[in-house]
Order: C-alpha cells, then sequence, then structure tokens
C-alpha cells in the first residue's frame, strides 16, 4: 500500500494538478486570467496599475509639437478574500486494492462537486454586485418573443459605456431563460450534415459576439433592487472578459497515512485553497482600482475617481418568470 499510496502523495505535490481539475469543470472557466497577476503571498495577488495625466487626445500644435503625457505605473495588492479548507477521511477498507488511485480520485471529485459549484456561484453573484442594473422589465415575462431584444439591450448599454463590440465576452444565463432563447423568434436552426450525420443539436452556443453559458437558476443567489417592485434575481448576466480577473490558488495538498493519524485506520487527505474575483472598474487618472474590501491599507492612500463597472451588464425581471 505504501507504494501505491506514493502515487496520490506525488500527485497532491503538484498544485497545478488540482488547479487544473477545477479549471476545466468551472461553469465561469473563461474568466481564470491568473496570468494577469503576480502571486506574491499565501492569500495575496499584485496586478500592474497604469494611469495618464490626462484621459482625452491633445490637438497638435505646429509650435510646441505633441503635448507630453506622465505615464504613472505601480502595482496594487489584491487579498484573496476565499480561504479554503477541507480534510478527506478515507477509510483503508475504501483504498486497500488501489491507495493511490482511490485517493486521487476521491480528491478530483470532492474539488469538482464541492468546491466548484461554490467557486461558481461566488464568482457571478460577486460581479451581479459589481455590475450596474443595465436593463429591467417590471411586470413583464420575459418569452421567445422579448428574450433577444432584452438581450440586445444590455449590450447595446454596454457599448454605449465603452466597451468594444470586438470584445470578448460570455453570457451567463440561467436554464430556464435558455430554454426560452433556443425557443426565441428570430433565430435560425440548421443542420451540418457535413461531420457527424447522427447527431442534432438546437443548443444555443454562441449569440452574436458573445458565448452562451447556461448556469442553473439557482446559482443566481444575490437579488437587486428594482424599485417601486420587490427585489429580483437576475436572469442573466454579459460579462466582458478583459474587464475581470480571477485568481484560483491551491496550496500543496497532503496525504497523511493510517501510521501518523491517531485513532483512524486509513489515508487522509488535507487540501487548502485561496481564490477571489476582481471586478476591474474604469478609473480615471488613478489606474485600477480594487474593491474597498480587497485593498490593503498601504493602496488607499491616492485618491481615486471610478467612473464605472461598464464591463458587466445585467438583466433583471421582476418577479422573474420564464415561458
Amino acid at each position: 500500500m505504501a507504494n501505491n499510496l506514493q502515487l496520490a502523495i506525488n500527485y497532491f505535490n503538484d498544485p497545478n494538478n488540482l488547479y487544473q481539475v477545477a479549471r476545466h469543470s468551472l461553469l465561469t472557466q473563461d474568466m481564470d486570467r491568473t496570468t494577469k497577476f503576480e502571486i506574491i503571498g499565501a492569500n495575496a495577488v499584485k496586478i500592474r496599475s497604469k494611469a495618464y495625466s490626462v484621459n482625452t487626445p491633445s490637438t497638435y500644435s505646429r509650435s510646441n509639437g505633441t503635448t507630453m503625457v506622465d505615464v504613472t505605473g505601480g502595482w496594487i495588492t489584491y487579498m484573496l478574500s476565499k480561504d479554503w479548507g477541507n480534510s478527506l477521511k478515507i477509510d483503508v477498507m475504501d483504498t486497500e486494492e488501489s491507495a493511490g488511485e482511490t485517493v486521487i480520485s476521491d480528491g478530483n471529485d470532492f474539488v469538482r462537486r464541492v468546491w466548484v459549484p461554490s467557486m461558481d456561484q461566488y464568482r457571478l453573484n460577486t460581479l451581479v454586485a459589481a455590475a450596474p442594473v443595465t436593463t429591467t422589465t417590471t411586470g413583464v415575462t420575459l418569452t421567445k418573443t422579448t428574450i433577444l431584444d432584452e438581450i440586445k439591450k444590455v449590450l447595446r448599454k454596454m457599448y454605449n459605456s465603452g466597451i468594444s463590440e470586438t470584445d470578448e465576452k460570455v453570457l451567463y444565463i440561467t436554464f430556464s431563460a435558455k430554454a426560452v432563447l433556443e425557443a426565441a423568434d428570430n433565430i435560425t436552426h440548421f443542420l451540418n450534415w457535413e461531420n457527424r450525420n447522427d447527431e442534432i443539436h438546437t443548443r444555443v452556443a454562441w449569440l452574436d459576439e458573445c458565448r452562451v453559458v447556461g448556469v442553473p437558476d439557482n446559482y443566481f443567489t444575490a437579488t437587486v433592487a428594482v424599485d417601486p417592485v420587490p427585489a429580483s434575481k437576475p436572469s442573466f448576466i454579459i460579462v466582458t472578459l478583459s474587464k475581470v480577473n480571477c485568481v484560483v490558488k491551491f496550496n500543496q495538498t497532503k496525504v497523511l497515512a493510517s501510521d501518523v493519524l491517531a485513532g483512524f485506520f486509513g489515508v487522509q487527505i488535507d487540501m487548502r485553497l485561496y481564490h477571489d474575483i476582481f471586478p476591474i472598474k474604469t478609473v480615471l487618472a488613478s489606474g485600477i482600482e480594487p474593491t474597498a474590501d480587497q485593498v490593503q491599507a498601504e493602496d488607499t492612500a491616492a485618491t481615486k475617481l471610478i467612473v464605472a463597472t461598464p464591463g458587466i451588464g445585467k438583466y433583471v425581471e421582476s418577479p422573474y418568470t420564464a415561458s
């Protein structure tokens, strides 16, 4: 068993293995942009910040030439607010024949079934809170006749806030609303017989420039106040990927055999994870601004003029019903 268990120890010694399991299981995997950060500690990362002394083009002068612009660079520290830790206890009777494979499988499965859904929900609801209420409908049912217009209203408001049509975007939509979208008027369905002539798909994978990702209805738990009616949950949210950063950081996982576990004959997996999501706000004159609860004290000295978070738009229908 000892030699077999070494397989699991070697696997979990590399935090990237669990990271890849999580990343490929996340519904929000498109938002995972770890490479934009430099990890500086167990629960902290930093991102490069730039600021310009002017925010509008300057007129060229023949006598004076071009107008000088000061570029100020620096780093802003983000604290990862989500700190998760679990220990999995696996009885020896479940691992006797293939300890290494069983321990690896159980660790991977726990990440997929427990941590990943909670991470998806946290990311989506953080963005719901950060996004402006882009458009609302009061007392109107989202139907196959209206849903395309409502999505395009959100996109138009995002474009008018400075987001480009060419920016990579994802439409996260509840499965109830996605069913309405897939039956929507003015959507053309066609069959492609070239490669797979035994399959027919009716799902919507792309809508204009947005990749469409369905999420369980209960993933949106954050409610949005829509005056004068009661608060409601969004039916979809559109995310510009360049306007969010997600960090997932697994610590080295420990695998403990029964010879070091008092009162337990089996294997224990100690798992630790830090993660967070940071909506990037548009800021004039002072670079990128993190949210108040994620910024360290030494980063708050400069005065920052926050304009908006135009990269995120949501649709709230109150009360929400899909038909």
